[in-house]
C-alpha cells in the first residue's frame, strides 16, 4: 500500500474532509462570477459599496492552503490576519475616521511575524520529485489551473464593469500623457476646479507604466486596464518564482492566492497603481543571485511609488552564490543607477531634479496626516484631548526612528539568506513602513502581499 492510502487508512476523518474541500471550493468559484461588482456611484473614497462581496474570494483563497495537520500554524495565522484588512474597509462605508486605525495592529503583526520568518525560518530544502509535490498538493492541480482561468475571467469582468475611478488612476494616466506629448511631467498642475491635484508626487516609472494604454483609450479606461495588467503579471510573476523555488505546483498555488487575494479586485475597480510595485518586487526575487537583474528591478521597483526604496539597502546585501562579495554590491548599485537613469531620462527632459523632489519627497514630508491612525490622535480626537496629539507626535516620532534604523541595518542583518528569508523581510520593511506615512490606504496592502505568499505558502510547502 502506498503512503497516502495508509495515511488516509489509518485517518477515517481525511476523506470526508478532502471531499468538504473540494466542494467548497467548487461552490465558492463557481459563484464567484455572479457576485454583486464592488463598484459605486456616487463615490467616495476609500468606501465602496458591496464590499462583503469579497468574502467568498477571502475563503477561496484559503481552500487550497489551509491544511487540518497543520492548521495551527503560524503561517496559517499569518494569512488570516492578511485577510483581516477587509475588517477596517468594511466599516469604511459610509467614509470615517476610526475604521483605519484597526488597520495598524494588522501592519504590526505581520511585520513582526515576517521579521521573525526572515531571520529564524529554516532553509529551503532541496526541490522535491514533481509527483510526490503534485501527491502533496490539498486540491489537484488541474483544479487550480481552472480555478485561475476563472478567477482571471472575474478580475476582467469587474475591471471592464467598473464605472469608477480615483483622481490616483487618473491622475497617473494624466502623467503618462505628459510623457507622450513631450511635455513637463513634474511641476505646478491646474485641475477642473482651479486647485492643484498633486497627482505628480510618484516616481517616472509609475507614469511609463500607463503609456500602453493611455496611448489607446481614455483615463479611467487606462487606469484601470494597468492596474488589471499587472495584476495578470503579477500572477505570472508569482508562478514563475514558484516553478523555480520548488516546481509548477507551487507556481499554481502561488498564482491562484494572488487572484483570489480580495484586495487585487479593490485595486483593479478603482484603477488604483499599487500592483506595478507588487510586480516589480517579485521581478525582484525572480532576479535570485543575479545581483544586476537584481539592481535594475529594485530601481524599477523603488521609483514607482518610492517607499519601496526602503528596500535598497536589503536588495543589496542580499547574498550571491558565495556569500555576499563586494563586487556584487558594487555591481548592485551600478546596475540601479543605470536603470535609475533610463527611468528619468524621459521624465527629466523638461523638469529639474529640484522639481521632481519637491513634488515627490517634499511634498510627502510636509503633507498634513490624513486618512491615518496619526492624523485621527493628532487632528479628529486630539483637537478635543491635547494630551493625545502631543503624545501621538512623540510617538509617531519614535516610531520613524525605528524603523529607518531598520531599513539602514537591513545590509548587515543575518537572516534567512534564500528567497524566502528575502520575501519575508522585504515584507517586514514594507509593513512597517506604512505604520509611519501621514496617509494610508488599503491598496498599500498589495505591496507586500506577493512576498507574503511566498514567506508563508512557500515555506509550508517547503515542510
Amino acid at each position: 500500500m502506498s503512503r497516502p492510502a495508509a495515511a488516509a487508512a489509518l485517518d477515517p476523518i481525511a476523506t470526508p474532509l478532502a471531499s468538504a474541500r473540494r466542494v467548497a471550493f467548487v461552490v465558492l468559484l463557481a459563484a464567484t462570477p455572479f457576485l454583486p461588482h464592488l463598484s459605486t456611484s456616487p463615490f467616495t473614497f476609500p468606501a465602496v459599496s458591496n464590499v462583503l462581496a469579497l468574502a467568498p474570494f477571502a475563503a477561496l483563497m484559503l481552500v487550497p492552503i489551509l491544511d487540518r495537520r497543520r492548521l495551527w500554524r503560524l503561517a496559517n495565522l499569518d494569512l488570516v490576519v492578511l485577510l483581516a484588512a477587509l475588517v477596517p474597509l468594511g466599516l469604511e462605508d459610509p467614509p470615517r475616521q476610526w475604521p483605519v486605525m484597526l488597520v495598524y495592529p494588522i501592519l504590526a503583526y505581520l511585520a513582526i511575524r515576517m521579521l521573525v520568518v526572515a531571520r529564524f525560518g529554516r532553509a529551503a530544502s532541496p526541490a522535491p520529485n514533481t509527483a510526490v509535490a503534485a501527491r502533496a498538493m490539498l486540491l489537484p492541480r488541474s483544479w487550480l489551473l481552472v480555478g485561475i482561468a476563472v478567477l482571471a475571467l472575474v478580475h476582467v469582468s469587474w475591471t471592464v464593469d467598473s464605472r469608477v475611478s480615483t483622481d490616483i488612476g487618473v491622475g497617473s494616466v494624466r502623467g503618462a500623457h505628459s510623457l507622450i506629448h513631450n511635455q513637463p511631467l513634474y511641476g505646478e498642475q491646474t485641475g477642473p476646479d482651479g486647485v492643484d491635484p498633486h497627482t505628480d508626487t510618484y516616481g517616472p516609472v509609475n507614469y511609463e507604466a500607463y503609456i500602453p494604454f493611455a496611448a489607446i483609450t481614455d483615463a479611467r479606461g487606462a487606469a484601470r486596464l494597468t492596474a488589471l495588467l499587472f495584476d495578470l503579471l503579477t500572477a505570472a510573476l508569482l508562478f514563475a518564482l514558484g516553478r523555480r523555488l520548488r516546481d509548477g505546483a507551487l507556481g499554481v498555488v502561488l498564482a491562484f492566492c494572488w487572484l483570489a487575494f480580495p484586495l487585487t479586485l479593490y485595486e483593479e475597480v478603482l484603477g488604483l497603481n499599487d500592483s506595478i510595485v507588487a510586480a516589480s518586487l517579485v521581478a525582484v526575487l525572480l532576479a535570485g543571485v543575479s545581483a544586476s537583474r537584481r539592481g535594475v528591478f529594485a530601481a524599477l521597483a523603488g521609483w514607482t511609488k518610492l517607499s519601496p526604496l526602503a528596500l535598497v539597502s536589503l536588495f543589496a546585501g542580499q547574498p550571491g552564490v558565495s556569500g555576499r562579495q563586494p563586487k556584487d554590491v558594487v555591481k548592485f548599485f551600478a546596475w540601479f543607477a543605470v536603470a535609475t537613469v533610463l527611468a528619468f531620462a524621459p521624465a527629466l527632459l523638461h523638469s529639474g531634479p529640484e522639481t521632481f523632489f519637491s513634488r515627490t519627497f517634499g511634498f510627502q514630508s510636509g503633507r498634513a496626516p490624513s486618512e491615518s491612525l496619526w492624523s485621527s490622535l493628532q487632528i479628529s480626537y486630539g483637537a478635543h484631548l491635547p494630551w493625545l496629539a502631543a503624545t501621538s507626535k512623540v510617538l509617531h516620532g519614535l516610531l520613524a526612528t525605528a524603523v529607518g534604523t531598520l531599513v539602514l541595518v537591513a545590509f548587515w542583518a543575518r537572516r534567512r539568506a534564500d528567497t524566502i528569508g528575502l520575501a519575508a523581510a522585504s515584507a517586514a520593511i514594507l509593513f512597517a513602513v506604512q505604520t509611519c506615512l501621514n496617509y494610508y490606504a488599503y491598496g498599500y496592502f498589495i505591496w507586500a502581499t506577493p512576498l507574503v505568499l511566498v514567506a508563508t505558502v512557500a515555506a509550508q510547502r517547503d515542510r
